[in-house]
């Protein structure tokens, strides 16, 4: 249909193919054929060979820009350093893009009206190009635009699972806390319990121990009053033994007595010596004393 050339739906992807020529603002350069496949090797060496030395008859010393598609020969890596090297700029080329390259629009058959060195090339087909170009870079901005969200929304997702998966540690470490403060405080009674049936049987064992000792001392004071019951006794009987003793002096000095009376009334002179020798044992007695 007219109109839909550059469409999305109408473009299919770009063919790599062989064949290059050169052409520059005042004219075309030489047509330089390609033996073989091209690699960065030989495509290296059409640049040195043939594109610089032609670009320095026309242009001088430059500065160029110079235009290639992506093709993989055109991004070597050698190929990029040799034109860093040469300082020379290249044309941005948006990858699978549709073909801008203006030599495809040179034909033998100019208008009379088109001036000479236009080659004949068709900018409104070259203009619509860009436009196409414009439109795939702004899809590609909108897709990229569209990954961004979905890449925030996924990591928004995963933001509010590690926050559920925090919370939730949280509610678990705060219940196992509670549980520990259950158990502690179970533990606190246990051993109140303990301590407190501790000290029951240490009362008890005071109260037994008490008992003990009260019944020990009944039977201290019981043996002391049989004791004191016994010395009492010993004791009247001792006095008994005494008294009984006296009255067996008082008898005998009542006999000693009658005797002496007796004898100082036979006696007289023999009763006054052992009168005296009495009184002079009981003056030693009292001296030695």
């Amino acid at each position: 249909m007219p109109g839909e050339r550059y469409h999305p739906e109408c473009i299919l992807p770009t063919i790599k193919f062989g064949g290059r020529a050169v052409f520059h603002g005042s004219g075309v350069g030489p047509l330089v054929p390609v033996k073989g496949n091209l690699n960065a090797t030989a495509y290296n060496d059409m640049l040195e060979d043939s594109v610089l030395p032609t670009l320095w008859q026309r242009f001088g010393e430059g500065p160029f820009l110079f235009q290639h598609d992506n093709a993989p020969v055109h991004k070597a890596r050698s190929i990029q350093k040799w034109l860093v090297e040469i300082d020379m700029e290249e044309l941005d080329w948006l990858a699978q893009s549709p073909e801008l390259g203006p030599i495809k629009h040179l034909r033998p058959h100019q208008t009379p009206s088109a001036p000479s060195n236009t080659f004949g090339i068709n900018w409104n087909s070259l203009q619509l190009g860009f436009g196409l170009a414009k439109w795939i870079m702004l899809a590609k901005w909108l897709m990229l635009a569209k990954w961004i969200m979905l890449a925030k929304w996924i990591m928004l997702a995963k933001w509010i699972i590690l926050a559920k998966w925090i919370m939730l540690a949280k509610w678990i470490m705060l219940a196992k806390w509670i549980m520990l403060a259950k158990w502690i405080k179970l533990a606190k009674w246990i051993v109140l319990a303990k301590w407190i049936m501790l000290a029951k049987w240490i009362v008890l064992a005071k109260w037994i121990m008490l008992a003990k000792w009260i019944m020990l001392a009944k039977w201290i004071i019981l043996a002391k009053w049989i004791m004191l019951a016994k010395w009492i006794m010993l004791a009247k009987w001792i006095m008994l033994a005494k008294w009984i003793m006296l009255a067996k002096w008082i008898m005998w000095i009542m006999l000693a007595k009658w005797l002496m009376w007796i004898m100082l009334a036979k006696w007289p002179m023999l009763a006054k010596w052992i009168i005296l020798a009495k009184w002079v044992m009981l003056a030693k007695w009292i001296i030695l004393a």
